[in-house]
């Protein structure tokens, strides 16, 4: 008979994940202030051929960091050397991030090229490329 070995995934060994996962993306030495602002809404003026787009935007702290050069160089060109990984508790996040997804950290705007739900849907890892 087939048993799972009680691992991670108990809620346990999850709350602890949780907490210690929170720990590093918030720790104030190292964490960054930023603000992810996702689209939610279109609205088309067809008469004056204008879109409206409305944003839904959470402020948080996360992990904001450069790709290493072996990541830019096996992404088969979706990277830059430029690009920065961003980590944030998914729980901080009310719409979940996309490509159409955009962050600021201090005085910089970034769009996102990929966004990923990574460990056990604890947090987003997002990949930003700085815009203008």
């Amino acid at each position: 008979m087939n048993q799972v070995s009680p691992g991670l995934l108990q809620p346990v060994g999850l709350e602890a994940l949780r907490a210690r996962l929170v720990s590093v993306v918030k720790d104030p030495t190292t964490a960054t202030a930023v603000s992810i602002s996702t689209p939610t809404a279109f609205t088309a003026d067809r008469a004056a051929g204008t879109w409206t787009t409305t944003d839904t935007t959470d402020n948080t702290t996360g992990l904001l960091r450069g790709l290493t050069a072996a990541e830019v160089a096996s992404s088969a060109g979706l990277y830059s050397v430029d690009d920065q990984r961003l980590r944030v508790m998914a729980a901080d996040v009310t719409i979940p991030p996309t490509t159409d997804t955009r962050f600021t950290a201090g005085s910089v705007s970034y769009a996102v090229v990929r966004a990923e739900l990574g460990t056990l849907g604890l947090q987003w890892v997002l990949i930003g490329r700085a815009v203008s």
